[in-house]
């Protein structure tokens, strides 16, 4: 296990969009379990429900929502973002990296740092490691981690060990 310590760095704050579809696991999950076993899986997880994105609304969109919140309320002028970090296994595209894209919506400059990182699960906690890296460079004085999925687009609802434990949500943390 590694542990990183990082001085004069913090989060300034955290802002998260779901989509507003909710598919509650109890009825979802009925085509794929018995009544009995849904239940143990439902209580084994803690996942009631999951947030569902329409067809058509990405990853971005989420994560720009949640990004335009937060910088609003914490009254952050784009040109102060020196990198914005976009971690996903579900991107907009391949190519552009979806940073860029996110960068320009957001209204960054265009000499800000905007890459992209494919980690599921350890995503977050990968982007803060390496966003708190690039605050140690004299250059960034604030950087925009973005993390989020609609990976509900990639999961068959047949999929028993995945179906009942995977929603879509966008998140912005600076």
């Amino acid at each position: 296990m590694g542990l990183l310590q990082y001085e004069n760095v913090k989060i300034a704050g955290i802002s998260v969009c779901v989509p507003e579809q909710v598919v509650e696991n109890v009825a979802f999950g009925q085509n794929i379990f018995g009544n009995e076993e849904l239940q143990k899986t439902i209580d084994s997880i803690g996942v009631n429900y999951r947030h569902v994105a329409p067809a058509g609304l990405c990853t971005s969109d989420l994560c720009y929502e949640a990004a335009k919140d937060l910088l609003g309320k914490l009254a952050v002028n784009p040109a102060e973002i020196g990198a914005i970090i976009f971690i996903t296994q579900t991107p907009d595209y391949r190519l552009p990296a979806t940073a860029c894209i996110l960068q320009e919506r957001l209204g960054l400059n265009k000499s800000t740092m905007a890459f992209d990182i494919n980690l599921g699960c350890s995503g977050y906690i990968y982007g803060l490691n390496i966003g708190f890296g690039l605050l140690n460079q004299s250059v960034i004085k604030k950087v925009l981690l973005l993390v989020g999925d609609t990976i509900t687009k990639c999961i068959s609802p047949m999929d028993r060990s995945g179906s009942v434990l995977f929603g879509d949500a966008g998140s912005a943390a600076l």
